[in-house]
C-alpha cells in the first residue's frame, strides 16, 4: 500500500503570471497551486524538495502534508498534475489537491507483470504483451496501492489476462472494465530478420513496412548491435560516442507501437524528452529528413499509439521523408509506404544519413542536430 506520508513545506505566491514563474524556475523553485477545500493557493516549491517528497516508496501516490509559509497547519494532499519540460525534463508546475483522508479518492495505478520470463507461452518463443498499464481504483488516501502486481508466470501461449483477473486488497475498487485485457501471450509475428535503427514505424493499419524498414536495416544497423527479443519488439544496445543506447524495433502492429515505446521506456528509466522515434513520412519528399520535438500525428496511427503510451505527444521524431505515389500511382498512400525502394531511390544513402542524425544528436545535442539534418 502507499500509507507514505511526507512533509513538503511551500511558501505562497504573492506574485503570478509568466515573468514571475520563469524567474521562480531559474532559482530552481517549482510555481504550482494547491485546490482544497477552500480557495486555490498559489503556491511555490523548491524542486529539490518536491524531487525529495515524490521519489519515497510510496511514489507518486505519496499523501503530502503541505505546510504553507510555516504556519504549522498542514494539509493532507494528494499530487493532482504536473507538467515537465519538453527538453530538460524538469518539474515546471505542479497541482497538488487536499483530500480527506476518511474519503475514498480515485487515482491512476500501475500494473506490473510478475513472473513473465518464466511463463511456459514465453519459454515456448511467444510474446507477452500488456495492453493496459494503469488502471482506475477507488480508495482511502493511504490505501491506494504505489502498483499493482499480476502474475503471469503460469500463461500458455494464446492465453489472456483481463482485469477480472487482478486480486487487490480489501478496501480498492477497480474502476474500469472487468473484461478490458491485461496481458496477452501470441505466438511471434514472424521469423527474426535484420532490424534497423530506433523503433522505425509503419504507415496505418499494417505492421511495420517490409520495404523501407527492412532495406533500412540491412544498410544501417551498427555491426555491433546484438538484437534480442524484449518488449514486444527486437532490442539492441549500443554506445555512440561513449553514451549508452537502446535501439528498439515493434514487432505489434503498427497502430500498436506504444506499447513496445512504452514498455521499453519505462524500463530503462526514461523521460518521454530521451525517446527519439524514427518513422516514415510521406508529407517530406523522398530522401529528405527533419528532426523536432512533438507536434501532430498528420494520420499516422502508430505516433498517435506512442503518443497514447508515452502519455505526452512531446517525444524527439526523426522524420523519414517517403514522398507520395507520382501522378497517375493510384496505389493508396499506405500501399505505396509499404512497397519495396526503387533502384534508384539509394536507400543506403537515406539509412547512412538517418543514422548520421542519431549519432550527432546524441553527440551534440537536439539543437545541433536539428541544425544539421533540417537545412538538408
Amino acid at each position: 500500500m502507499a500509507g507514505e506520508r511526507t512533509k513538503l513545506i511551500v511558501t505562497k505566491r504573492e506574485h503570478l503570471g509568466s515573468k514571475e514563474t520563469r524567474r521562480l524556475r531559474k532559482q530552481g523553485i517549482v510555481p504550482g497551486v494547491l485546490y482544497g477545500r477552500e480557495d486555490p493557493i498559489a503556491i511555490a516549491v523548491e524542486s529539490r524538495e518536491l524531487r525529495r517528497a515524490l521519489t519515497g516508496k510510496a511514489g507518486l501516490h505519496s499523501i503530502l502534508d503541505v505546510e504553507v509559509d510555516g504556519t504549522g497547519k498542514t494539509h493532507a494532499s494528494i499530487l493532482k498534475d504536473y507538467q515537465l519540460d519538453k527538453v530538460r525534463g524538469g518539474v515546471t508546475h505542479v497541482d497538488l489537491l487536499e483530500v480527506r483522508l476518511d474519503r475514498p479518492i480515485h487515482a491512476s495505478v500501475t500494473v506490473h507483470l510478475i513472473g513473465g520470463e518464466d511463463a511456459p507461452g514465453v519459454r515456448e518463443g511467444g510474446v507477452l504483451s500488456q495492453p493496459l498499464r494503469e488502471i482506475n481504483v477507488e480508495a482511502l488516501p493511504l490505501e491506494v496501492p504505489e502498483h499493482i502486481d499480476l502474475d503471469v508466470s503460469h500463461m500458455e501461449m494464446g492465453d489472456t489476462l483481463r482485469l477480472a483477473d487482478i486480486v487487490v486488497a480489501e478496501g480498492v475498487t477497480l474502476l474500469d472494465d472487468a473484461e478490458t485485457v491485461v496481458a496477452t501471450v501470441t505466438a511471434p509475428m514472424r521469423e527474426e530478420e535484420p532490424e534497423e535503427v530506433e523503433g522505425v514505424e509503419g504507415e496505418e493499419g499494417e505492421e511495420a513496412p517490409e520495404g523501407e524498414a527492412e532495406e533500412g536495416a540491412e544498410a544501417g544497423a551498427a555491426p555491433e548491435a546484438s538484437w534480442r527479443s524484449k518488449f514486444s519488439g527486437r532490442l539492441a544496445e549500443i554506445r555512440i560516442d561513449g553514451h549508452k543506447v537502446a535501439l528498439l524495433k515493434p514487432e505489434t502492429y503498427m497502430n500498436e507501437s506504444g506499447r513496445s515505446v512504452g514498455a521499453a521506456m519505462r524500463f530503462f528509466k526514461l523521460e518521454p524528452d530521451a525517446v527519439l522515434v524514427v518513422h516514415d513520412e510521406g508529407d517530406l519528399d523522398r530522401g529528405r529528413l527533419q528532426l523536432r520535438i512533438g507536434g501532430g500525428f498528420a494520420g499516422h496511427n502508430g505516433l498517435r499509439s506512442i503518443a497514447s503510451h508515452l502519455q505526452t505527444p512531446d517525444f524527439m521524431r526523426l522524420r523519414v521523408g517517403v514522398g507520395r505515389p507520382e501522378r497517375g500511382d493510384r496505389r493508396p498512400l499506405a500501399d505505396y509506404v509499404l512497397s519495396d525502394f526503387e533502384p534508384h531511390d539509394d536507400a543506403e544513402s537515406l539509412v547512412w544519413n538517418a543514422a548520421q542524425a542519431v549519432e550527432t544528436l546524441e553527440a551534440e545535442g537536439i539543437e545541433r542536430a536539428q541544425a544539421a539534418v533540417n537545412k538538408r
